[in-house]
């Protein structure tokens, strides 16, 4: 089949609707679906055709939970990007039923494409929408559950990233998700994690993305404040070698933890003294060797105006005086390299 073909598939839609209790025409009809949806032909469906589909398959999915083919079938037609970018459909109903359905099948292909459709899917909802569906406990417990699945077989998958970002996302501005992920031990098995994985940046960083976002909030620092923690954030922050995404999360959370807001640091004051003269060192580091992208992101979140205000004010330490000029300098230059340019010719003139 070369060419799209809408008019068979609203037939096969009307199949579907008019059977919806029938598991041999539901079966029939979703790998139906796939084949007339798969690789460019979805590009050629009105989109309102292909919203109607998508929640005829989640209807199918919802009536035959413990039908490991019709699974298979209908997860094959969501795992497009098409579909989960452009189709409008209930996204947030979608992802919750995946997860319900998730806990019936230990089929890796079926656990490897509906971790995958839950994860984009997630990225694609509203801030509330999140909200509501983090405060479904079944959902961090059974997101967890996968991660360590594939931590215990020591394996770096397509299937274990997207449960990491799905688990990240989930708890982005989301205390009652970061208070779940508490206490299903999360941050006992991030712990484990953030050590067995030390080498594989993209997992690094998805581990202390959602650290980051638990120590955004001030009531649960303290569940952060163990020794072996802080001190392998402290490592990852000053390796060389260390990805600069992961210094950001590394640092952020850090940063939060040393906060005058918040809970009283109660771990060691040396380490305390050390986690700050860490994050001065870094800032300097990532301000200096790093695209523009973490100087405009400074800028945009206010802190310019921070420094400017810590440079200006009498009471300001001077050592935290000279730090604060020296980055206010690396920004004028990434974000303004045309009058860092100028005015070293005009010194070079004088």
């Amino acid at each position: 089949m070369e060419e799209p073909q809408p008019h068979i598939l609203k037939l096969v839609l009307a199949g579907m609707r008019h059977h919806t209790d029938s598991l041999h025409v539901q079966l029939v009809a979703s790998a139906c679906v796939f084949n007339l949806t798969v690789q460019e032909l979805v590009l050629g469906m009105p989109l309102r055709l292909l919203g109607d589909v998508v929640q005829q398959l989640l209807t199918a999915m919802k009536n035959f939970p413990n039908h490991e083919q019709l699974q298979k079938n209908c997860l094959l037609t969501l795992c497009s990007d098409h579909i989960l970018q452009v189709v409008p459909f209930d996204r947030y109903e979608a992802a919750k039923l995946i997860m319900m359905l998730l806990g019936n099948h230990e089929d890796q292909t079926v656990q490897r494409m509906a971790v995958a459709v839950v994860s984009i899917l997630v990225s694609k909802l509203s801030t509330e929408e999140i909200s509501e569906l983090g405060a479904e406990a079944f959902i961090m417990k059974q997101l967890l559950s996968i991660v360590q699945q594939k931590a215990s077989l020591g394996v770096v998958d397509s299937t274990l990233k997207f449960a990491l970002s799905a688990l990240w996302n989930l708890t982005d501005e989301t205390p009652t998700a970061c208070r779940h992920f508490i206490q299903c031990q999360g941050i006992e098995l991030y712990m484990e994690l953030l050590e067995s994985y030390y080498s594989e940046s993209s997992v690094q960083q998805k581990l202390l993305g959602l650290l980051n976002n638990v120590a955004e909030v001030e009531e649960l620092r303290m569940e952060l404040m163990s020794e072996d923690l802080v001190e392998h954030i402290v490592s990852l922050l000053i390796n060389p070698v260390v990805e600069v995404d992961v210094i950001y999360f590394a640092g952020g959370i850090l940063a939060h933890l040393v906060s005058v807001r918040g809970p009283v640091w109660s771990l060691d004051a040396e380490l305390h003294s050390t986690v700050q003269e860490k994050l001065v060192s870094v800032c300097v580091c990532v301000s200096e060797c790093v695209s523009p992208q973490y100087c405009n992101m400074l800028q945009s979140e206010g802190g310019t105006d921070i420094l400017r205000v810590l440079s200006s004010h009498p009471d300001t330490h001077s050592d935290v005086k000279c730090l604060t000029e020296n980055i206010l300098k690396i920004l004028e230059r990434n974000l303004h390299p045309a009058n860092c340019d100028a005015l070293s010719v005009l010194n070079k003139a004088g």
